[in-house]
């Protein structure tokens, strides 16, 4: 992989609120290995290969709304079937006007690495105006 050096490491970055990153931590620390958040979250909306689930641990730093679009099956994205890849654009579409942004984390930023999800937010508009966090 080509990789670009950028300078300043973002190892200690969070876009969550202390006490939300303390929380999501604590979480971390006590999940039975194995456990997949992806695999049980109760879905918002569902379609045939994916589903919007609510993040439990928000970047609440900056999003007044949080949720996930996750695959229904536990695979990662090199995993991911033409079917799956074309509703993923349907779904993304279908629900664009809830959100403000889509995003995936990078694979060395990502808390579920083997369960592709994509990040659908909202942004704070405090935030938005350039309120510090």
């Amino acid at each position: 992989a080509r990789s670009i050096t950028l300078g300043d490491t973002m190892e200690h970055m969070t876009l969550r609120k202390p006490e939300s990153e303390k929380a999501y931590r604590h979480h971390m620390a006590k999940a039975e290995p194995g456990y997949c958040y992806c695999c049980h979250a109760q879905p918002l909306i569902e379609f045939d290969f994916w589903r919007v689930v609510p993040n439990e641990f928000p970047y609440d730093r900056i999003t007044k709304t949080h949720h996930l679009i996750i695959l229904k099956r536990h695979a990662d994205e090199d995993h991911l079937t033409v079917p799956e890849h074309h509703e993923l654009y349907t779904v993304k579409k279908e629900v664009a006007n809830d959100y403000d942004i889509f995003f995936e984390n990078t694979a060395t930023r990502k808390s579920i690495p083997g369960h592709f999800h994509m990040h659908a937010i909202r942004i704070r508009r405090d935030f938005e105006k350039g309120v510090t966090m």
